[in-house]
C-alpha cells in the first residue's frame, strides 16, 4: 500500500463509526495509533492467513481426499460433525468449548488409534498449508509495525495449539515477517476464547496496559466488541460490503448446483476473494461488479489459458499464428495484452457471416444453410449468407409465402443448379478479397498453424473455413475458445477454458443459454464485417449499435483490464500457487451466475442493451427482456422452458431462476402443468349457427396469481363465450390473444401472437379501469366473435390470462 498524507489521517479521525475498515485502509487507520501503541495484535484466520476457498469448511472437503482419510472412511460431514460434538462435550464436563486437533478426533471417531489420530492431524495441517496463503495488506501492516519497533502478536480462536499454527505460518509467511511475532495466543491452549477470557490472559502474560494495544481482526464480536470491553483499541477488517458479499454467495450457489461435486468430494475453490476484499472497489458503479467482479476474472481466467495454449503449440515445434476474432473477441485480446504486456498475435474482422460466406463449395455446404433456418423462417436472412441478389431473393420469398409448404419451396428453389452454381462462383470471389485481407493483415507462411480465438460454443467460422485454409494456404488450422460446447469430433480441431473434456454436457446447456450479453459485453465498436474489397479492405455493415451502449461497454471493460492488472499483481505478491483448475471452476460459476442470477445492478446498468445478430443484416434484438417485460411475459405464459433468456428472469424471484438452471443442469422434463396445481375450472361455450356446445376447461396458474387459459380454435365461423361470472364477482383480464396453432409456445412463437382484445364483448359484466371487471351475474360472460373477424388459414388458439380478485361465494 502507499504511504498516506497526515491530511489522509486527519480525514479519518477515528469514531465508534469508523472502527470497520476495510483492508485498502488498513496503513492509514493504523498510523491513527501507530504512536499510541506498543503492541499490535493479529487475528489469524481471515485476517492474516486466507484460504483459497470460499469457506473455511471447504479444506475438509479436499482433505478428506488425502491418503489416511481415506483409509479410515472418513468424510468432511464427519470432520464437522466431530468438532461439533466434541465442543458440546467440552462445554458440558468442563464448561468451555475450547477443543484441540487431538479432542475433535478422539471424541468423534473413539474407535481410533493415538497413531491413526496423529496421522490425520497430520493431514489436516498439510490441508491447511495447502490451502492458506498469507494476506498482502496484513503483511504490509506488519513491516510497518516492525519497522517502528511495535511488538507483534496473533490472538486466535482455533483448535491448533501454538506449535501448530506456528508450523502453518512458517510454511507460508515471508521470513520475516515470520520472525518479527512476539508471541502467538491459541484459544485452545487456555481453554479461552477471545469472547471468554483470553484478551484477560494476553494481558496479564504480556504485562502491559490495554491502551497500549490495537487489535484488528475479522471478526465483529470477537475482534472488536470484546478487546474494547477489556480496554484495548480495536478494528474490525471488514472483509466484504453487501453486494460483495451476495455476489459470492449466489456464486457458490451457481456452482453447487451445476457441480456437484462441490462440498460433496472437493472444495469450492475461490481464487480471487482476498483480492476482492483489498482491492479500491466501489460497488456502487455498476461498470466496477460487471467489469471487475464478473467479466475480470473470467477473462483473466481465459488468458491464463490461452498463454498456457500458446506455450504448448510452440513446444510442440507448431508456428502459432493467433487469430483475435472480432468482434467478439476484443475484450479477451485486451486481457492476454495485460497480462502478457503484448498483444500476442492479430485482431481479425472476420465474422461467421464472411466465414460462411467464403467457404460454401458444394451442395451440401448450401443445404446445411438452409437446415439452419428451417425453424425460424428466416429466408431472407440466409439468402443474404448465400450471397443472393435481392431480386433473387424477392422471388423465391414470394413463392414461398404462397406456398402450401414455404420450407420445402424455399429449399427447392435454391437447389436449383443454376442456383446452385452461381453461390458457389460468388462465394469463391468473396474467398478470393478475404484472402487478400488475410494475408494483408497476418504474416500467413505454409506450415503455420492458425488459432481461432474467439468466445466459441461451436467454432463454426474455424470449421467452414480450415477445409479452404488448408488447401490453399496449406496451413494447420486449429481454435481456442472461452466456451467450447460438445459436437462431433471437437477435441480433433479446438479445446477451451471450459470444454467437454471435464465439464460435462448438462452443464454446457445450462452454460449455453443468455449468452447473447455476453458477446455484446466483450465486443469492440465496429460494425460487423459484410464484405471485403478487391483491395482486401472490410466492407462493414450500414448500422452498429447504440453510442450509449459502446459507452458504457468501454466503461466495463476498463474495470475488467484493471482488475487483470490487479490480479497479475496481486498472485506475484501473494506467491501462492492457484492451480489452472481453480480459475477454470470459478470462470465456470461465474459465467452461469452472471447469466442465471445476477445482481439487481447488473440488470439495471444493462437492461437497454442491443444485440447484433450478425449475419449479414442489420438485425438487432434486446439482450434480454426488461423486468416488467420479462414479468407480462410470465404472467401469460408461465416459465417457458425451451427459449426463456434467464438474465431478464432473475426478477420475477429466485425460484423461478432456480427452477430454470436445475432443469437445463439436470435435463428433466416439464412443463407449464408441473409448476402449480393450481387450477381454475372454466365453463366455455361455443356456438355454430344452430349448434352449441358446452365443455370445462382448466387455466393454468402462470405467475403473480394469474392463469392461462387457452384451447384449440378449429372452426373460426363460430363465437366463444368464457363464463367468468359463474367463478367470480370480480377479475383482471391480462390479454386476449389467438395464435397459430402450429407457432403456439415454438421458438420465436411471439411473432405470431394477435393480439384480439379490442374485439372482445361483454354480457352481464362492467369493464372497469385496469382492465378490471365485474360480473353483476353468475351468467357474465366474456364472448369472443370470431366470425366477425378476419378469415385465418389452420388452426388457431385462443389464449385468455386473467386474474380473479373476488371468487363467487354464492355457488
Amino acid at each position: 500500500m502507499e504511504a498516506v498524507s497526515s491530511s489522509e489521517i486527519s480525514r479519518l479521525q477515528l469514531s465508534d463509526e469508523k472502527l470497520h475498515i476495510r483492508a485498502r485502509d488498513l496503513l492509514t487507520y493504523f498510523q491513527h495509533y501507530a504512536d499510541k501503541i506498543k503492541v499490535l495484535s493479529l487475528d489469524c484466520f481471515d485476517t492474516l492467513l486466507w484460504r483459497k476457498t470460499i469457506e473455511p469448511k471447504d479444506v475438509f472437503f479436499d482433505m478428506q481426499r488425502r491418503e489416511n482419510f481415506q483409509s479410515l472412511d472418513i468424510t468432511a460431514i464427519n470432520r464437522i460433525d466431530a468438532e461439533s460434538n466434541a465442543r458440546a462435550m467440552m462445554y458440558v464436563q468442563m464448561g468451555h468449548h475450547e477443543v484441540t486437533l487431538n479432542d475433535i478426533y478422539r471424541v468423534g471417531f473413539p474407535s481410533l488409534t493415538h497413531q491413526e489420530i496423529d496421522l490425520l492431524i497430520e493431514e489436516e495441517i498439510l490441508s491447511e498449508i495447502e490451502a492458506c496463503y498469507a494476506y498482502p495488506p496484513i503483511i504490509e501492516l506488519i513491516r510497518s509495525a516492525h519497522s517502528r519497533g511495535i511488538k507483534i502478536i496473533i490472538v486466535s480462536n482455533t483448535y491448533l495449539k501454538k506449535n501448530q499454527l506456528k508450523r502453518l505460518l512458517a510454511s507460508v509467511l515471508p521470513d520475516d515477517v515470520l520472525t518479527s511475532f512476539h508471541e502467538i495466543f491459541c484459544s485452545c491452549d487456555y481453554n479461552q476464547s477471545k469472547t471468554n477470557g483470553l484478551f484477560k490472559t494476553v494481558l496479564s502474560e504480556l504485562n502491559e496496559q490495554p491502551q497500549m494495544i490495537l487489535h484488528i481482526g475479522d471478526n465483529e464480536a470477537a475482534d472488536l466488541d470484546y478487546p474494547r470491553k477489556h480496554g484495548l483499541h480495536a478494528l474490525h477488517l471488514v472483509q466484504f460490503d453487501s453486494v460483495q458479499t451476495e455476489y459470492l454467495r449466489l456464486q457458490c450457489m451457481s456452482a453447487a448446483i451445476n457441480d456437484t461435486t462441490v462440498h460433496h468430494t472437493r472444495s469450492m475453490a475461490s481464487p480471487f476473494r482476498g483480492l476482492f476484499s483489498s482491492a479500491v472497489l466501489d460497488t456502487s458503479k455498476p461498470e466496477s461488479i460487471i467489469g471487475y467482479m464478473s467479466i475480470g476474472p473470467v477473462m483473466y481466467s481465459f488468458a491464463r489459458f490461452l498463454e498456457h495454449e500458446i506455450s504448448q503449440l510452440k513446444k510442440q515445434n507448431k508456428k502459432p499464428k493467433i487469430l483475435f476474432m472480432m468482434r467478439d473477441a476484443y475484450l479477451p485480446s485486451l486481457a492476454c495484452e495485460a497480462l502478457l504486456g503484448e498483444l500476442p498475435g492479430t485482431r481479425i474482422r472476420l465474422s461467421r457471416f464472411s466465414s460462411i460466406a467464403a467457404s460454401i463449395r458444394n451442395r451440401e455446404n448450401i443445404a446445411e444453410c438452409l437446415a439452419s433456418v428451417l425453424d425460424s423462417g428466416e429466408f431472407d436472412v440466409v439468402c443474404k449468407q448465400l450471397l443472393l441478389p435481392q431480386h433473387i431473393t424477392d422471388t423465391f420469398l414470394a413463392k414461398a409465402e404462397l406456398s402450401a409448404d414455404p420450407n420445402a419451396t424455399f429449399c427447392q428453389l435454391v437447389m436449383q443448379d443454376q442456383i446452385v452454381n452461381y453461390i458457389i462462383s460468388q462465394s469463391k470471389a468473396y474467398w478470393a478479397r478475404l484472402r487478400k485481407y488475410l494475408e494483408k493483415e497476418v504474416n500467413i507462411q505454409e506450415g503455420d498453424t492458425l488459432v481461432f480465438v474467439d468466445l466459441g460454443y461451436l467454432g463454426r467460422s474455424q470449421r467452414w473455413l480450415t477445409p479452404i485454409l488448408q488447401s490453399e494456404m496449406g496451413v494447420e488450422v486449429t481454435g481456442r475458445y472461452l466456451i467450447v460446447l460438445n459436437s462431433p469430433e471437437w477435441k480433433k480441431t479446438r479445446s477451451g477454458l471450459i470444454d467437454p473434456s471435464w465439464c460435462d454436457d448438462r452443464v454446457m446447456e445450462v452454460l449455453s443459454i443468455g449468452n447473447t450479453l455476453l458477446e455484446e459485453l466483450c465486443c469492440n465498436d465496429d460494425r460487423s464485417v459484410l464484405d471485403y474489397d478487391e483491395q482486401g479492405n472490410p466492407i462493414y455493415t450500414d448500422s452498429s449499435t447504440m453510442k450509449a451502449q459502446h459507452d458504457k461497454t468501454k466503461r466495463f471493460q476498463a474495470e475488467c483490464i484493471r482488475f487483470i492488472h490487479d490480479a497479475k499483481h496481486f498472485f506475484e505478491t501473494v506467491g501462492a500457487d492457484f492451480s489452472f483448475s481453480m480459475l477454470r471452476d470459478i470462470a465456470l460459476a461465474e459465467l452461469i451466475r452472471r447469466s442465471y442470477l445476477p445482481l439487481q445492478t447488473e440488470i439495471d446498468y444493462l437492461q437497454e442493451y442491443r444485440h447484433d445478430a450478425n449475419l449479414g443484416t442489420s438485425l438487432y434484438c434486446k439482450a434480454f427482456e426488461t423486468p416488467d417485460t420479462e414479468l407480462t411475459s410470465l404472467r401469460r405464459q408461465g416459465l417457458w422452458f425451451k427459449n426463456q433468456n434467464p438474465y431478464g428472469l432473475r426478477a420475477a424471484g429466485l425460484e423461478l431462476s432456480l427452477t430454470l438452471m436445475s432443469k437445463h443442469r439436470h435435463g428433466f422434463p416439464t412443463n407449464l402443468a408441473d409448476l402449480s396445481l393450481r387450477r381454475e375450472n372454466i365453463l366455455i361455450i361455443q356456438s355454430h349457427s344452430a349448434f352449441i356446445s358446452k365443455k370445462i376447461i382448466s387455466a393454468f396458474s402462470t405467475h403473480d396469481g394469474y392463469f392461462s387459459l387457452w384451447f384449440v380454435i378449429d372452426n373460426l365461423d363460430m363465437q366463444i363465450a368464457i363464463l367468468f361470472g359463474l367463478n367470480y364477482q370480480a377479475l383482471q383480464i391480462e390479454s386476449i390473444e389467438q395464435i397459430k396453432a402450429m407457432h403456439f409456445l415454438k421458438e420465436k412463437h411471439s411473432n405470431h401472437v394477435q393480439d384480439i382484445m379490442p374485439t372482445a364483448l361483454v354480457n352481464q359484466v362492467i369493464k372497469k379501469d385496469n382492465n378490471y371487471y365485474e360480473c353483476t351475474a353468475k351468467t357474465g360472460s366474456l364472448i369472443i366473435p370470431f366470425k366477425s373477424m378476419p378469415a385465418h388459414s389452420g388452426k388457431v388458439v385462443l389464449r385468455v390470462v386473467f386474474r380473479p380478485i373476488i371468487n363467487r361465494i354464492d355457488n
